[in-house]
């Protein structure tokens, strides 16, 4: 590859779902348009966000009225020509109302749980030679380093999510000097009735950093041999992902569908 690699939670999140799909995103620079889900997410992180960095000095949220407005704003960009399935309700009013629903329910019982110290927070560090970017969405003056998401379904476990917090963590740690006294994904999930459902781990032990060191290094060459396998069919990413509307020719559409 011509760029150098900077690796992410994120992006090797793509690639340990669906090597194929990393190249779609980061080689190929395929268009993909936005998927309801994920637009929802960024604007619901945008209100967050906002509320978040001012109470960092204030100790107070803002009126409720200019977060909602706040997250609309939001909505409206990040939605923009994204995907509608209006056979499974997943339509951009339907996900504007929902999202409301859920930023409002975390402006009323989330949000005055914690008091945030840093608020998307981001940089860069290097590990086993590779440079990986992060971004964590806070930290609590507890040194508990969190992440929000507004999911449509009560989580089981936060398996998916395990490398990103980890990065936080290492993240946190070099910035700081500190050591996180816990993690945290603080999920929002859209029920009819927006419900919260925490799911907290203690400090990140030395052999899960190890581990994590191991997979940065692994998905770092894998990609540098230029190895692409499609997995999506395999691990479910064909169901969502944006490249299955043909772009991506490994992608077969069942014949019933």
């Amino acid at each position: 590859m011509a760029e150098p690699i900077v690796l992410s939670g994120s992006s090797m999140g793509t690639y340990l779902r669906c090597p194929r799909q990393w190249e779609h995103v980061y080689v190929r620079r395929d268009r993909q348009r936005p998927n309801l889900k994920a637009a929802l997410g960024t604007a619901a992180h945008a209100a967050a966000e906002l509320d978040y960095r001012q109470k960092v000095t204030s100790g107070v949220e803002l009126p409720k009225d200019v977060v909602l407005d706040a997250f609309r704003d939001a909505y409206v960009e990040s939605s923009y020509d994204a995907v509608e399935k209006p056979d499974k309700k997943e339509t951009i009013p339907l996900f504007l109302d929902s999202g409301i629903q859920a930023t409002g329910f975390w402006y009323d019982d989330v949000a005055p749980l914690y008091q945030p110290v840093l608020v998307e927070q981001n940089g860069q560090f290097t590990i086993n030679g590779i440079l990986y970017d992060w971004t964590l969405d806070y930290t609590d003056d507890k040194d508990v380093v969190g992440d929000w998401k507004f999911v449509g379904r009560t989580p089981n476990s936060a398996e998916t999510y395990v490398l990103n917090m980890i990065g936080y963590a290492i993240g946190f740690r070099r910035l700081t000097g500190e050591i996180e006294s816990g993690v945290r994904l603080d999920h929002v999930v859209r029920l009819k009735k927006p419900i919260h459902v925490p799911i907290e781990g203690p400090t990140v032990p030395d052999d899960d950093i190890y581990a994590f060191a191991d997979t940065v290094k692994s998905v770092y060459d894998s990609i540098q041999m230029g190895s692409f396998p499609p997995n999506g069919l395999k691990s479910g990413a064909c169901s969502w992902c944006a490249y299955a509307d043909g772009t991506c020719k490994a992608y077969r559409r069942p014949k019933n569908a």
